[in-house]
């Protein structure tokens, strides 16, 4: 292992109060006493890092014993910071994505364990005092141990253009409750990272086990990561606006430390990997320009609260994944998710929320989602969902949900912009041989939409659009059967319904509405198509827009019931055909 030379050995300091202690280089001490507003300082561009037998400790007032190393390194730029600090996503900035940097309020400087850069070892910016076994070579970290119990501490770095190996190391970071840079491992720049074996677990504000910047590739294999939330200062804790340690309460979660974090354009694979978080989020991405993050046989466990993967934009594809989440599956503003080859998704609350954007959402492949509220929950966006051969199981019978946005923090705001409109009418499908048939039912006028696809599989639940000022919902069966109302409405808070005002501590509520199903007057509503495969089973009054019936298509209510519909009050036989105006399916006993 690469090791610095050590000065001082064996020596004891006693530091008055008041006094300023500079140290041009790493001491070894025995013990040291630290009073008051005693200052242990680096020269300018360097930093200090004090560890106590191998542990990373705050350099604070007390007494320390043992084997104390003061290591003096030259500073390093946050290598996730560099070309200007990132914003938007989920970290603790403004709630139109779910927040900040990769620290959020993070400082530009920062210290590591290991530093690696354009493919080499760095010991004049490594703490090599807080390295316990293994070996560190240029080009991987082997059998090594990192602890931490202070603040603004990294594991390893890995920046510039370098390949690096990090195999069956243990981190255990246990600090940096007021918010700090300190990750388990963050890559930057070009480099090509992967990770094998690896235990790492964090509790502090902002202390993410992995972060992912830059152009860097990583690969996670085979590990282990929880995170747990750090303390707050009281200025942070009491706050209900935005601020920089936490991620905004009004997305309906709540958590001050993900636990890891792709941005900028970086690119993670997590393989037979279980990450497990306190609160906040499991997969998270950040002020993107080309992130892509992918899952392959791993489980994501949000115990508290928060999310299993987050999308501001990314591209997000998991296989084989099981999620057991506090609150949400899955939330995006843009971007792609992907639940594909048997995914499981088990949520607290929401499976998918798309919320003030766009998107799309693929779920195929025998995936299944089991909710307790919504499984689809659109916020006043236009997201593209195409559910294929997978389960959507809602314990409240709710599958997709459309639904003014309701953050407090951006009631009155435009929701997002751009979106392609509905699928064109018109286009051949799967009907009865011989004959065309029409096309799934498109937006009003090109104007964006919330477009829904379900395509070999049948379904049990509802599919409400309450957010008819602003959009269409457009529903399109493929050879799927469904029971349930599809229709819009009008929602109300079930805050409001419980006279309880919605702030940090009632979260949970964000999201929470009742529906009353009833016709709209507003410029938009709910488009239905169905090929000649598919059957709708009308079990509950209905109110849509727009209604296409290919040959073969059956809408029926269930047995013992008899299902009456109208165009405009006009009562119409149900047949094959495209029917527009003020169309309601209307449920009564036989």
């Amino acid at each position: 292992m690469l090791i610095m030379s050590l000065a001082g050995c064996g020596a004891k300091k006693n530091l008055e109060a008041g006094s300023v202690w500079e140290i041009s280089e790493t001491a070894d001490l025995t013990a040291l006493t630290i009073a008051g507003d005693a200052v242990i300082k680096a020269p300018d561009n360097h930093s200090v890092t004090m560890t106590v037998n191998r542990i990373e400790t705050s350099i604070e007032p007390g007494e320390y014993k043992g084997d104390i190393v003061l290591t003096v390194t030259e500073k390093i730029q946050n290598p996730t910071m560099m070309g200007g600090s990132p914003s938007g996503g989920d970290g603790g900035g403004a709630p139109g994505g779910d927040g900040g940097a990769a620290g959020g309020g993070a400082s530009d400087s920062v210290r590591t364990a290991v530093y690696i850069d354009e493919g080499a070892y760095v010991p004049e910016k490594s703490v090599p005092a807080a390295v316990v076994n293994g070996n560190v070579t240029d080009s991987s970290a082997t059998d090594i141990s990192i602890s931490s119990i202070g603040k603004d501490f990294n594991g390893i770095i890995v920046s510039g253009v370098s390949t690096y190996s990090i195999n069956n190391i243990k981190i255990n970071f246990n600090g940096g409750d007021q918010g700090n840079n300190g990750a388990g491992i963050t890559t930057a720049g070009k480099a090509d990272v992967t990770v094998s074996n690896a235990s790492i677990i964090t509790k502090g504000v902002q202390r993410a086990a992995i972060v992912v910047g830059g152009n860097s590739i990583v690969h996670v294999n085979d590990s282990y990561i929880e995170t747990y939330d750090g303390t707050l200062q009281e200025k942070f804790a009491d706050m209900e606006d935005s601020n920089s340690m936490e991620v905004p309460w009004v997305l309906g979660f709540i958590g001050n430390n993900r636990a890891t974090n792709v941005i900028e354009s970086g690119t993670a694979y997590y393989n037979n990997t279980h990450v497990k978080t306190q609160k906040w989020g499991c997969l998270s991405t950040d002020a993107v320009k080309d992130v892509k993050l992918y899952a392959t046989n791993c489980r994501l466990e949000a115990i508290e609260s928060g999310y299993g993967a987050y999308s501001d934009g990314a591209y997000d594809s998991f296989s084989k994944c099981i999620f057991d989440v506090k609150d949400y599956g899955l939330i995006m503003t843009g971007g792609t998710g992907i639940f594909t080859d048997g995914c499981v998704v088990n949520s607290g609350r929401f499976g998918i929320m798309s919320h003030r954007g766009s998107g799309t959402v693929t779920i195929d492949k025998g995936s299944v989602f089991n909710t307790k509220k919504a499984v689809l929950q659109v916020k006043s966006g236009h997201p593209t969902f195409i559910v294929d051969n997978a389960q959507l199981n809602s314990e409240s019978g709710v599958i997709l949900q459309a639904m003014i946005n309701d953050d407090p923090w951006a009631k009155g705001m435009p929701s997002g912009a751009g979106g392609a409109p509905g699928g064109a009418a018109g286009t051949p499908g799967g009907g009865m041989p011989g004959g065309g048939i029409p096309g799934g039912a498109g937006a009003q006028g090109g104007s964006s939409a919330v477009t829904a696809t379900f395509k070999n599989m049948t379904l049990n639940g509802d599919i409400v659009n309450s957010m008819t000022s602003e959009s269409d919902v457009v529903v399109n069966f493929e050879k799927a059967t469904i029971t349930g109302a599809i229709t819009t409405a009008t929602s109300q808070s079930q805050a409001d319904i419980d006279g309880v005002k919605v702030s940090k501590k009632t979260y949970y509520y964000i999201g929470d509405v009742k529906n009353t199903y009833c016709a709209t007057d507003d410029k938009y509503g709910m488009k239905i198509s169905l090929d000649g495969e598919s059957r709708w089973i009308v079990d509950e009054n209905s109110y849509v827009t727009n209604l296409i019936i290919s040959e073969g298509a059956v809408i029926a209510a269930p047995d013992g019931y008899k299902l009456t519909v109208t165009v405009d009050g006009v009562k119409k036989e149900i047949k094959a055909g495209n029917y527009s105006g003020k169309i309601a399916l209307t449920v009564t006993k036989s």
